[in-house]
């Protein structure tokens, strides 16, 4: 038990689930069919942001002058395809989601994904049962001024469970994600992979706590984060 935490927040791909592959995939194949190669943009600089916001910065730099609405409908058949059959968890989500409970705070869940993208990872995966059914946020929550790496999410996560900021953690594998974290002034830990680089994450603020290199999320212990926990 950590009395000193009061909420524990978790994203969701990249963190829970693994399924930036197939996301960016499904970037790669719509891309494609424009004539454009996907490879020459920096994903990295929209992974953690809404599908939706990310269109208009993807077609502005790639000259593409097709309808966004058009581009985005089919970009989300792509991803609506893909995911059922590719996404995945990541190793060791369900024992880091079991030593979650075992803090004995609420969780809530707080993501960039789009409502459907949440509820097929929740179901899928039998995820719905670690969080509470008040604080789960995607970008279509109602009354959501802004996503990520704007730190509203997690402050309406913080007033839905009636919790202080500065005595709750947030897991984030994005640099949006964990920007967002760290603007609300939350405590942090964040999970490097592929396609959010250790580096990356690093440089984002020092008092961010980045998983260890050959650690999963299952091996990261809130011992682990004692030093950034308010006493």
């Amino acid at each position: 038990m950590y009395p000193c935490i009061e909420a524990v927040f978790s994203d969701l791909d990249g963190t829970l689930v693994d399924s930036e592959e197939p996301l960016r995939n499904s970037w790669v194949e719509v891309i494609a069919e424009c004539g454009h190669d996907f490879s020459r943009f920096n994903y990295l600089d929209i992974i953690g942001a809404p599908e939706s916001e990310k269109v208009g910065i993807v077609l502005a730099f790639f000259g593409i002058k097709e309808d966004s609405q058009e581009f985005y409908r089919r970009l989300i058949a792509k991803m609506r395809e893909r995911l059922p059959r590719e996404m995945k968890l990541m190793p060791g989500a369900e024992r880091f989601l079991e030593a979650c409970v075992g803090t004995g705070a609420p969780r809530g869940l707080i993501t960039s994904a789009t409502q459907w993208h949440a509820d097929l990872a929740l179901d899928l995966f039998n995820l719905r049962r670690f969080f509470h059914p008040k604080c789960i946020i995607t970008a279509e929550t109602p009354g959501l001024e802004a996503r990520k790496p704007s730190p509203a999410p997690y402050v309406m996560g913080a007033q839905r469970l009636r919790v202080k900021p500065s005595r709750c953690v947030v897991f984030e594998d994005s640099p949006h994600g964990v920007q967002a974290g760290v603007s609300a002034g939350m405590s942090v830990v964040a999970i490097p992979h592929a396609l959010s680089p250790r580096s990356v994450l690093e440089a984002i603020n020092r008092s961010v706590y980045v998983l260890p290199e050959g650690q999963n999320i299952g091996d990261f212990e809130f011992d682990h984060i004692e030093h950034l926990l308010p006493q």
